[in-house]
């Protein structure tokens, strides 16, 4: 009887809905968080929900950006949130959204669903049958030391226009949802429930969605401390590894060929993140590379008229293999570049340290860099600046691949999983 007297008022609302978020403020930008700090963990955020951002400019006012800084501030480590998120994403639609998404290079994952599945009013058996077939899929494709958190539905009345009765009638089913969440959690160590409350939000704050995303980062990020801490130190090692896995060439090269910006002029932006990077670290050089086919492609150069360099001599290529920074204190004392014209010619690089550049489908694909004729000592790097310098000009090229005509009719990857421009992140959170 309930369903039947607010379904229609229900699909009159959903209309409005989409509408506001189409028109109202909501992230434009790469769908990532990250803060600086050494040996970065990386966290998924899947779903819909809070997950998208509505309400603010920018995913770093968002939920990746606030986990990602209480996490590093939690744990002493450097944080990188992705984002796989759409407005109205339910239950049932995650394996879809996920699909390509490669969950083994995580350490931790977070889950944020359930507002479009009250919206949709599924019932609660569906919602049960579909979030334990979503955490069978989970607990099978992460490593075994992985984290899951289960975030819980914020209460459906402070979501907008919903201070009502109506939005008392959806509370109760996002309740029951609340309630089977919690007892999936139940027994299960890599599992933790999190209600995402507004409780205890200030007065003067609770209308600030940057506000209310930080708090509920703060929930969050409480709850990963400890799993990201205390792992022992081989399972540290493991994760690592883990990142730093190679990516796939054929699926790396496809997704920097979709981005249409290698061989095209820099932007002023990326060229001002090079001049800071050789300024920052008093080298002779700076470059934003991309590694393209068979070569390095210099898209931004500091000190030198940038040039392509076979693969085989870069030193680039050898930092997309990695998820970390890549610093060579004196190139003379490393055996694998006995040889390399770089070095025993011109320019004569004796001191290289870069941090690769991720495409917007999680893929390594260049480097920012600065290097030197003269050695360094390794205790004089600032590995942490060098991850901060490469996000902003991760940030640039993605936003030179999404202007460029040609992207508009093909499909970029969001963590591996295609989707047009036109959809990216969407979704209404909670208020």
């Amino acid at each position: 009887m309930a369903v039947s007297i607010v379904s229609p008022a229900l699909a009159l609302w959903r209309r409005r809905l989409r509408s506001d978020w189409r028109d109202g403020p909501r992230p434009l930008d790469q769908p990532r968080g990250y803060a600086p700090g050494p040996t970065p963990d990386r966290v998924l955020v899947v779903g819909s929900g809070p997950a998208t951002g509505w309400g603010v400019l920018s995913h770093d006012l968002a939920l990746p950006g606030q986990l990602a800084r209480r996490l590093s501030a939690l744990t002493g480590k450097g944080a990188d949130v992705d984002l796989v998120a759409t407005p109205f994403m339910t239950a049932a639609g995650v394996a879809r959204e996920l699909q390509g998404t490669r969950l083994s290079r995580y350490d931790a994952v977070v889950v944020v669903l359930g507002i479009p599945d009250v919206l949709s009013l599924t019932s609660s058996r569906e919602w049960d049958e579909r979030m334990s077939g979503l955490v069978r899929v989970l607990l099978a494709s992460c490593s075994p030391d992985v984290p899951i958190v289960l975030a819980g539905i914020p209460q459906m009345q402070s979501v907008r226009d919903l201070d009502n009765p109506l939005g008392a009638v959806l509370d109760l089913r996002a309740r029951s949802f609340n309630r089977a969440t919690r007892a999936l959690c139940r027994g299960r160590a890599r599992l933790t429930y999190v209600r995402l409350s507004t409780s205890g939000l200030k007065p003067e704050h609770d209308r600030s969605a940057s506000y209310v995303y930080g708090h509920w980062a703060d929930l969050i990020a409480s709850r990963l401390e400890e799993p990201l801490t205390s792992r022992p130190a081989h399972l540290d090692r493991l994760a690592q590894q883990r990142r730093s896995r190679p990516d796939d060439e054929a699926e790396r090269q496809a997704d920097l060929d979709r981005m249409r910006i290698v061989d095209k002029p820099a932007g002023a932006a990326v060229q001002r993140i090079a001049a800071l990077a050789r300024e920052a670290f008093g080298t002779k050089f700076a470059a934003v590379t991309l590694i393209d086919g068979d070569r390095q492609s210099v898209k931004a150069g500091v000190g030198f008229e940038g040039a392509d360099t076979p693969r085989a001599f870069s030193f680039c290529s050898q930092t997309i293999e990695r998820s970390e920074a890549t610093v060579i204190p004196d190139s003379f004392a490393d055996a694998s570049l006995d040889g390399n014209p770089l070095v025993y010619g011109e320019p004569g690089i004796r001191f290289y340290a870069g941090y690769p550049l991720e495409s917007p489908g999680g893929y390594r694909i260049g480097a920012l860099c600065v290097f030197d004729t003269v050695p360094r000592d390794l205790s004089e790097i600032d590995t942490s600046l060098l991850h901060s310098l490469a996000k902003l000009a991760e940030r640039e090229l993605a936003l030179e691949a999404r202007s460029a005509p040609s992207v508009q009719a093909e499909p970029l990857l969001v963590n591996g999983v295609p989707r047009p421009v036109s959809a990216q992140p969407r979704a209404v959170p909670a208020r």
